[in-house]
């Protein structure tokens, strides 16, 4: 795989930066964005490729939070970069024509299934043994959810929903989050949060009808189905 320099890479970023209109057909046509310049492809595998070697550096089957360019090592295993990455694996299965990626980004939701805490969250780090915090829980959402959608097995819709189960029960009056927040600090970018519940919403009323369920409402799984609220059922008392 070509190494791509610093200023191929700077060239590049600033046609993207300048012509957003040429930038989006490149995406979707695999054109170049300039006659002279570098395929959105190139950059797709080389960012996969990145990925792929974080994945490897982190040693336990999830994703590396990045490479310390002071300490010059790799940090450990990241829930939150980890779950987001999964649909961005998913997608790029799919342009690249790579079916592999599926399967890593499969595995990756496998080993969120087995960081989870018992309370349906995840840590900010999977292997503190500390409890869960609320944005990154939101974000490895995005990736069982996506998992679900690929794969079909509903062992991660039901992860998916343990943990909207729990954001909901720690949720504030207001709306936001006060507590299970890193540094103990409420922030605005729990907005990523409410969208990943507003996600599981649509995916539980959507998958509804095909889903074999008992007369009291539980699946084959056990889990209530019903239980789920959405986080738009709190009127919020402020902005995030």
């Amino acid at each position: 795989m070509e190494v791509l320099s610093p200023p191929r890479i700077a060239a590049c970023a600033q046609r993207v930066w300048t012509s957003p209109g040429e930038t989006w057909d490149g995406l979707h046509s695999s054109s170049t964005l300039h006659p002279d310049g570098l395929q959105i492809g190139q950059l797709l595998i080389g960012a996969i490729g990145w990925i792929q070697r974080a994945q490897a550096m982190a040693g336990d089957g999830g994703m590396s939070k990045g490479f310390d360019l002071v300490r010059q090592r790799w940090a450990p295993s990241y829930p939150e970069t980890t779950g987001y990455t999964i649909p961005t694996l998913l997608n790029a299965a799919i342009w690249l024509n790579r079916p592999e990626l599926q399967e890593k980004a499969i595995s990756l939701a496998d080993y969120l299934m087995k960081s989870a805490t018992p309370e349906g969250g995840v840590a900010h780090w999977a292997s503190s043994g500390a409890g869960p915090i609320v944005f990154d829980t939101g974000q490895v959402m995005f990736g069982w959810l996506a998992a679900f959608e690929a794969s079909g097995d509903e062992h991660y819709l039901q992860a998916a929903m343990r943990a909207g189960d729990w954001l909901i029960s720690v949720q504030d009056a207001s709306g936001s989050w006060k507590r299970y927040q890193h540094l103990g600090v409420e922030k605005v970018i729990d907005t990523r949060v409410a969208w990943a519940l507003l996600e599981l919403e649509q995916r539980i009323h959507r998958d509804a009808p095909r889903r074999t369920q008992h007369q009291d409402g539980t699946s084959p799984q056990g889990q209530h189905l019903g239980s789920f609220q959405s986080p738009l059922a709190v009127e919020p008392a402020h902005n995030l």
